[in-house]
Order: C-alpha cells, then structure tokens, then sequence
C-alpha cells in the first residue's frame, strides 16, 4: 500500500505573508509564525498569493511615501515662494515639474493594497488639487479673491507697514531705497512719476533688473493705469497692487 504525505494545497490556494512572504496557509492563529504579522484568511488584502507579494507592496508602500513628500515639500516650496512677492512663474515651474508624480499619486491611491488609511488617501487626492490652486494665477487672465493667495495672506498681514512706509515716501517726494516690510524684502521703490509724487503711483521692486520684474504697486488718487508694460497684474484693493514689469 503507498503511503502518501499530506497533500499540499495548490499554488492559487496557498497564502503567504506580506511582512516576510511566510508561508501562512496552515499557521495555527491569525499573525504570522514568522515576524508576527496579522492577516485575515477571508480579506485578500491581509495575506499574498505568492512569495514575493510582501516585498512588492512594501516596495509600493515606500514609492508612495516618496511620492506624496516630495509633493508636500513642493507645495511648501511654492508656497512660500509666493508668500514673499517672487515672480508666480517659478512657482509655476515648480510644480510643473510635479505633474508626473501628481498623475501617479492618484492612480496609487486607486490600488485596494496600498497600506494607507482614509485620512492618507484624502490628502493625496487633496495634495495635487492644492498644487495646482495655489500655482495657478500665472494663466492669463486669472481674476478672483483667491489668486495668489499667499502673497495676499503676507500682504494683509504686512499692510498697516506698508500703508507707513508708503506714506512716508510720499512726504519726502523721493524714494531711498526700501529694505522691506516683514518677510518682503524689497530691491528699490520709485515713483512712476517723479514730477507728480503725491497723485502718482509708488512701486516697490521686489524682483528683477533696472525696471523689469515684481513690483507691490500703490496707485496714487489720480492715477489711470498702475504701470508701466505689465505682463499680469493682480488687484489686491484699496489701491495695492501686485504686478510683473516686462
């Protein structure tokens, strides 16, 4: 008569650990003998199908944690480049150049498997809607109370100085050079016109060259325009406004 060992269940019915690829098909309790991993035999998420499946998912678990620091950081990054008046432009770039890792974000964020609570998986949806919100004033044209947010949380903030500082360039009928207000350091300020200093406008240079670049712009009580060969202008009320020179 053969004697034949117990029959080992087939390659589809087999279940493995995803902490150390353990087999796990017949362990005794619910953890894994090996590193103590728990899994559940009803919930495919809790255990592999094969020996490798463990290590793939670490693998995906750690591309995603990369993935949504990265953004995170970018998004701090972009923040704070428009918090203190830079052009928006290369906030822009910046997160440009995090499309990719937006686009796979979101799809990871689809994968049943991936080891991250709802909390987690809300935020990497939120992460990428953020980037783009915060980013997107440089699109001609872009109007409403919201854009560049940042520079206008900075500008509230930093006002009451700036209305100070303003004032007293206006008196004096020059403009010595500004070191700035707060987190806005400033290049230069000049008048737009020199010989009307009390109605006329008073910029601020927070980037670029002689005339070119950034500037925080007051307009003065009679003024028709606010300056000079502007790419994009943003309207910051009562007069202020935030611009880019060509």
């Amino acid at each position: 008569m053969n004697h034949r060992g117990p029959v080992r269940p087939s390659d589809s019915r087999r279940l493995y650990c995803l902490g150390c690829g353990y087999e796990v098909t017949h362990a005794p309790a619910s953890t894994c003998p090996e590193c103590g991993r728990p899994f559940d035999r009803t919930d495919r998420r809790t255990h592999g199908r094969c020996p490798r499946t463990g290590s793939r998912l670490r693998t995906l678990n750690l591309v995603f944690t990369i993935v949504l620091a990265v953004l995170a950081v970018s998004f701090l990054a972009e923040t704070v480049i428009l918090f203190i008046g830079w052009d928006p432009l290369v906030a822009f770039l910046l997160s440009l150049g995090t499309v990719p890792l937006m686009l796979v974000l979101v799809v990871m964020v689809l994968i049943p498997s991936l080891e991250a609570g709802p909390s987690t998986r809300v935020l990497a949806v939120l992460l990428p809607v953020a980037v783009v919100f915060t980013t997107w004033p440089v699109v001609p044209g872009a109007a409403g109370p919201f854009v560049n947010w940042p520079f206008r949380v900075s500008f509230l903030m930093h006002r009451s100085a700036l209305e100070d500082m303003a004032a007293e360039h206006r008196d004096r009928g020059r403009t010595p050079p500004s070191t700035g207000v707060g987190v806005l350091r400033f290049i230069d300020a000049r008048f737009i016109d020199p010989g009307n200093p009390g109605g006329s406008n008073l910029g601020f240079q927070i980037t670029g060259g002689a005339w070119g670049g950034v500037h925080l712009v007051q307009t003065g009580t009679d003024a028709t325009f606010v300056w000079w060969n502007t790419n994009w202008e943003i309207d910051l009320g009562d007069g202020w406004h935030l611009v880019q020179q060509d």
